[in-house]
């Protein structure tokens, strides 16, 4: 029988395997072998990039570590339809580490970042400081421009999901189609969808800003909130598009403009 010691073990060898893609090599062997208290997630720590200049901040004890290591290392948001993005929305961009993937392998893209939760926020604001095709938006993507509240503060960081406001935790939300207006924005190249269920809420509704979209990269969240996948490909009822799945997203190009 597998022990418990057996296993960590079995799971920080992956880990490292993973990381030292992306980080130095004794970098990532100080990520694995150190133990980072679960109970303090507002340590912030500097990494460094293999490919980056300059440096990236996480929080160790969090699942920050792990996002960079689906997003960067598994490449799990590479875009597998030919395509050459002037304008990339990322929602739910978290601490920026799609954003950053983006901006590298988009050099000439424009990337919208929407965060709704502010220890995020803080953390993509500095992360993406050195690079100016990044926008920081403090806001979540909701089907209303409307004040929406972030649902459990004390979930961990990736899983935050925002509801109707109920006058706590209030935060801008905002329609694809007004972010859009904003930001004179005629065409949207690439949007990212990493929203922990809102997805049910925006495409249950009108989303006639699918025929300003090319491509949409998406992780459905049905076990989080039921009908996720229903309502996403319910929008997409009667529309012709192409789709593949990369790790937890689904990937759907919707041939506007290819």
């Amino acid at each position: 029988m597998i022990n418990r010691a057996s296993l960590l073990l079995k799971r920080r060898y992956w880990q490292f395997l993973s990381l030292k893609r992306i980080m130095p090599i004794r970098s990532a062997l100080k990520y694995v072998i150190t133990s980072h208290p679960q109970d303090d997630p507002t340590i912030v720590e500097e990494i460094r990039i293999n490919w980056m200049p300059y440096s990236f901040f996480v929080r160790p004890s969090s699942s920050d570590l792990h996002c960079l290591e689906q997003v960067l290392a598994h490449e799990e948001y590479r875009i597998p339809f030919r395509v050459s993005p002037r304008i990339i929305v990322d929602a739910g961009a978290n601490i920026g580490a799609a954003s950053i993937y983006f901006a590298n392998r988009y050099p000439e893209a424009k990337i919208y970042a929407l965060e709704p939760e502010e220890s995020n926020f803080k953390l993509l604001v500095q992360n993406c400081l050195n690079l100016d095709n990044i926008v920081p938006i403090k806001a979540a993507l909701w089907y209303k421009n409307e004040p929406v509240s972030i649902s459990d503060p004390a979930v961990e960081k990736w899983a935050f999901t925002v509801v109707d406001c109920r006058r706590n935790n209030e935060v801008r939300g905002i329609t694809l189609d007004q972010l859009m207006k904003e930001y004179n924005i005629e065409f949207v190249d690439i949007l990212k969808l990493d929203v922990e269920g809102t997805e049910k809420d925006i495409f249950s509704n009108a989303v006639p800003w699918l025929d300003s979209v090319s491509i949409i990269a998406a992780e459905l969240h049905d076990r989080i909130k039921e009908g996720c996948s229903s309502s996403f490909y319910g929008a997409l009822h009667n529309r012709k598009f192409s789709q593949e799945v990369r790790g937890e997203n689904v990937i759907v190009c919707l041939n506007n403009r290819m």
